[in-house]
């Protein structure tokens, strides 16, 4: 696997925004590093309507929908340049390409995912950028566009990590009712070259007429988290709610439905975040539209409210969680519409279940009605804040941390190759301090396959730490690194997509190297892990055998199912008549099953006691 290509992966769209300083927290310091205004000052730009910061913190992506553009910055020591700006191919003005942005990777390789909503008459869609600095190629399989022939807006809200990427369509009907909303996700197992699509939406009863599903989604792994500020219960209109699905096998499925309440008007699920299983998203119309955020844990599959965020500026029309999002320790929220809209954010710190408020960022010009804190996001020791009303163009806004971290997966156990199902692989870590830092981090980093598979690397004197991980999902898995922080260090992340080989099947026993004539293979496989032990929980994959006769000619049995991981073949083919050598036999399990097929071959031998006759010596 191409290593540069392999460290595509990283948080999702919006992460957070954070604040400026407290003594007792020293890693929370932030300073204003620099303002961002886009090298054109187009006016109804909208520049900072969505924002998003690469996992090393090098790269920022600004979204101006009012351009159909999104700017990239690169940042060279403490000094941001725009170096491209992004256009659609097809671009035509009404898109509002730049509507939602989210970038996955680092500097030294990344994707930007794109939304234009209202494309195509507002069917909508999604785009995706790779490359570094000021090259980047639009993917040849862009855009990325639904199947819904309504206009269902794709592309209102992205999320991209790695390959995969999460678009949300809140107001298509798909047979639901007029603005019940949808959720995609775009899947590649092949570095973007093919793409699966996977559409769902809130199950049965809950997929409500006006309920906007898709207004706002998160990834993180293999959960997706989608916000439906519409959805309401009896005559509580616009009340909200937030639903999780997971990534099972390629399948996604709802886990559970989060709700703090049948308030109307709250617009809970106007913005989301999604962090290992931590969720936390806005409800800006809470309390005469002061404003709120709910904070919910997932233990198991079962979600449960951990905590109420309210409005520190406590003033109604704020609109606080307008947007959302969290790294490690920390939650910031958005509020735009603070102190007659110039906007403001607030970063909170994580205190058990409580979330105690750290500080207000608030940007050094304080331009009035720039609506500032309208997109967040956040990494490795730097804030990225949208203000799309600053001045004609709009701007965003970058802020730093006294001691930015920087967190890096330095190599696997497996590198160069793949993994494979079942087998513990190491992988290496390092955390280390930014410019303008001096120290070494302390405690332990958490690495996340995504799908399952886990451990915390605890950090040495030098930084540098290892645990292993065993990874159960097919394909390319996202493997995240993350550095919660201590009282020195920010919070930073940083990763990697890995190949873990499938599943195999398996003669056993292994077929005879040699058939007597006028005898029957007789066949029996095994589906196996990468460990190459039997998966006796699979009672659902198909195989079938194909069995080449003394004439060349394929004779196919099956499907067979397995049980308990096993596939027996009563009848296995015909008899082998005429003496041949190397007939090929194989196992296939159905088509699109992620498990690899199995092949042998048997030479057909005299059978010194049976007479044969002419007619079955030889093949026509």
């Amino acid at each position: 696997m191409n290593y540069v290509l392999s460290r595509l992966l990283g948080r999702s769209a919006a992460m957070l925004v954070l604040a400026i300083a407290v003594p007792s927290l020293a890693f929370a310091d932030l300073t204003e590093e620099q303002k961002l205004l886009p090298a054109v000052a187009n006016a109804g730009a909208l520049a900072g309507n969505s924002s998003a910061i690469s996992d090393d913190g090098s790269v920022a992506v600004v979204g101006a929908p009012g351009d159909e553009a999104a700017y990239v910055y690169t940042r060279v020591g403490a000094l941001w340049t725009q170096v491209a700006t992004l256009h659609a191919s097809d671009n035509v003005v009404g898109d509002h390409f730049g509507a939602a942005v989210s970038i996955s990777g680092d500097g030294t390789i990344a994707n930007i995912a794109v939304g234009a909503p209202d494309r195509s008459t507002g069917a909508g869609a999604v785009y995706l950028f790779t490359g570094t600095g000021a090259v980047w190629a639009q993917n040849t399989n862009s855009p990325l566009v639904s199947a819904l022939t309504s206009a269902g807006h794709l592309g209102k809200s992205v999320s991209v990590q790695g390959f995969r990427i999460a678009a949300g369509a809140p107001n298509s009907t798909a047979g639901k009712g007029a603005n019940a909303g949808v959720a995609i996700v775009f899947d590649s197992n092949d570095l973007g070259v093919t793409y699966t699509r996977s559409t769902f939406r809130a199950n049965g009863g809950q997929a409500r007429v006006g309920g906007l599903f898709g207004t706002s989604v998160s990834l993180s792994g293999s959960t997706v988290v989608v916000g439906a500020p519409g959805y309401h219960t009896g005559p509580k209109l616009n009340s909200g709610n937030v639903f999780v699905f997971v990534n099972n096998g390629g399948a996604y499925t709802q886990q559970f439905s989060v709700r703090p309440g049948n308030i109307a008007n709250n617009f809970a699920g106007s913005s989301v975040s999604v962090f290992n299983n931590t969720a936390a998203f806005g409800a800006p119309g809470n309390n005469n539209g002061q404003g709120a955020v709910y904070v919910y844990n997932r233990t198991g599959t079962t979600w449960s409210q951990t905590a109420t965020i309210a409005n520190p500026g406590n003033t109604a029309g704020d609109g606080f969680g307008s947007s959302v999002a969290q790294l490690g320790q920390f939650l910031i929220a958005g509020a735009p519409g603070t102190n007659s809209n110039a906007g403001a954010a607030y970063e909170f710190g994580a205190n058990g279940s409580n979330y105690n408020l750290v500080n207000q960022l608030v940007p050094s010009d304080n331009p009035a009605g720039a609506t500032f804190g309208f997109s967040t996001s956040v990494n490795s020791g730097r804030a990225l804040v949208g203000a799309p009303a600053d001045g004609a163009a709009g701007s965003a806004y970058v802020f730093k941390f006294l001691v930015p971290s920087v967190t890096k997966i330095t190599s696997t156990s497996v590198d160069p190759g793949s993994a494979s199902t079942g087998v513990a692989y190491t992988v290496n870590v390092n955390v280390d301090h930014d410019i303008g830092g001096s120290g070494t981090p302390t405690g332990s980093v958490h690495v996340d396959d995504g799908a399952g598979g886990s451990c915390d690397a605890a950090l040495d004197g030098s930084g540098n730490g290892s645990c292993d991980v065993t990874s159960n999902f097919f394909g390319f898995v996202t493997l995240t690194a993350t550095y919660a922080g201590d009282l020195t260090f920010s919070p930073s992340q940083d990763g990697r997509q890995l190949l873990v080989t499938g599943n195999h099947l398996v003669f056993n026993p292994a077929p005879p190297a040699d058939q007597v004539q006028g005898t029957q293979f007789v066949g029996t496989v095994e589906v196996q892990n990468g460990a190459n032990a039997v998966i006796t929980s699979d009672n659902t994959t198909l195989v079938t055998l194909t069995v080449e006769d003394s004439c060349a000619e394929p004779n196919t049995i099956g499907p067979v199912q397995v049980v308990n991981g096993v596939a027996t073949f009563a009848t296995t083919g015909p008899l082998f008549y005429v003496v041949a050598p190397a007939l090929n036999i194989s196992a296939a399990p159905e088509a699109g099953n992620d498990t690899a097929l199995a092949n042998s071959q048997v030479n057909v031998v005299a059978n010194p006691d049976i007479l044969f006759t002419d007619g079955f010596e030889g093949c026509l």
